[in-house]
């Protein structure tokens, strides 16, 4: 993250949360107690505000 601190800067300022297209239960997979993406996704709109 610190590599990127330029790009963060200029792109968000740090974290956002993204929609993404797709369904959650068949475009993710489990591991342990977290999910992944089992495919790429399309992001679809911005969630909340900069």
């Amino acid at each position: 993250m610190q590599n990127n601190q330029s790009e963060l800067d200029n792109f968000s300022s740090g974290w956002a949360v993204y929609e993404l297209t797709g369904d959650f239960e068949m475009d993710t997979h489990s591991s342990g107690q977290h999910r992944y993406l089992n495919q790429s996704l399309l992001v679809w709109q911005r969630v909340g505000q900069p």
